[in-house]
């Protein structure tokens, strides 16, 4: 099979960054030349664009219920540089007129809700959330406003995480 083969292959189920289609051609035993030729082919003809991969794993991830922090990672853990992290975020934020500031606390909101669906937050209630929220990848201050918020809501006005 000739390198081309491999990667259209690659890309048949979804699509790919940069780094993830040289990783794979270099596991398939080709040539450094050959692989970075036909990287530069790839990304010529459209196929391979990792900003565009950017905005497509923000949707992923927001369909996952995914803070941004953990979709950041995933996506430098993919190889696309932080200078295209960013870049693509300010693209989606301008493209969806998204803002990420608010939306990731409406979003955390809308998952610790599902969590606390009888209203009641006492302090298990509040750890517990607090890791879940932690591990989909919301930012500290995000969590503690959202807790704050319920416990408030709960008549649990006094007491702040």
């Amino acid at each position: 099979m000739n390198i081309r083969e491999v990667a259209v292959r690659y890309l048949e189920n979804r699509p790919r960054t940069c780094t993830e289609m040289k990783r794979r051609l270099t596991e398939k035993g080709f040539e450094k030349e050959e692989i970075e030729k036909t990287v530069e082919e790839l990304i010529s003809l459209g196929f391979l664009n990792d900003r565009e991969y950017v905005n497509m794993y923000i949707n992923y991830g927001f369909s996952k219920g995914k803070g941004i922090r953990l979709i950041k990672y995933e996506l430098y853990e993919k190889g696309i540089s932080s200078e295209d992290i960013d870049e693509g975020i300010s693209e989606y934020e301008e493209e969806y007129g998204y803002d990420f500031s608010a939306g990731e606390k409406e979003r955390a909101m809308a998952y610790a809700l599902k969590i606390c669906e009888d209203g009641s937050i006492d302090e298990k209630t509040k750890a517990r959330l607090a890791r879940r929220l932690s591990s989909k990848g919301f930012e500290s201050g995000v969590i503690y406003s959202v807790i704050n918020e319920l416990a408030c809501d709960a008549g649990d006005g006094d007491e702040t995480v």
